[in-house]
């Protein structure tokens, strides 16, 4: 009986645990890979695996460390071939203007306005709201758009990939 009892507590504390959640705008690997049970890990995806150990460091353009637009620049160079631009200011200038977050499709650039200057931070936008980029205090990482901190930021996104 005694056994059963402490089955049962066990069990109880580990529901408890699972059901903890962190408000933290950093997505765990397993919740990007695992989209809607959809196996298939996509380009942005394998990127962000090589490199999410990688540490921020302005002007940086990795492997060991990036910044955003170097981050940026690299995925686009290694993935597919395209040359960007160095700054995130010159990448604005790129693609096709996507203005609104609904509109936005896998690979497009989204653009922020961090400084209250202009275009000052650069992520690739995957799928889901969250995108890819370059963190001054966390490095790699997937984040949601739509997080009071990016939306009010948003400036907008530019299409690439065609």
């Amino acid at each position: 009986m005694k056994r059963i009892f402490s089955i049962i507590g066990l069990f109880t504390l580990l529901l408890i645990l699972i059901s903890c959640s962190s408000s933290k705008e950093v997505m765990s690997k397993d919740k990007i890979v695992k989209r809607s049970n959809e196996t298939k890990v996509k380009n942005f995806e394998k990127f962000y695996e090589k490199y999410e150990k990688a540490a921020y460091k302005i002007g940086a353009t990795g492997p060991d460390a990036f910044d955003c637009s170097g981050f940026v620049q690299r995925a686009f160079k290694e993935i597919y071939g395209i040359n960007l631009p160095r700054t995130s200011g010159s990448q604005y200038m790129q693609g096709t203007p996507v203005r609104k977050f609904s509109r936005l499709k896998y690979g497009d650039l989204v653009f922020f306005n961090t400084d209250g200057k202009g275009v000052s931070h650069v992520g690739i936008y995957l799928y889901d709201k969250k995108f890819l980029h370059a963190s001054t205090s966390s490095g790699i990482v997937i984040s949601y758009i739509t997080m009071d901190y990016y939306k009010k930021r948003f400036m907008e996104g530019r299409r690439i990939l065609k």
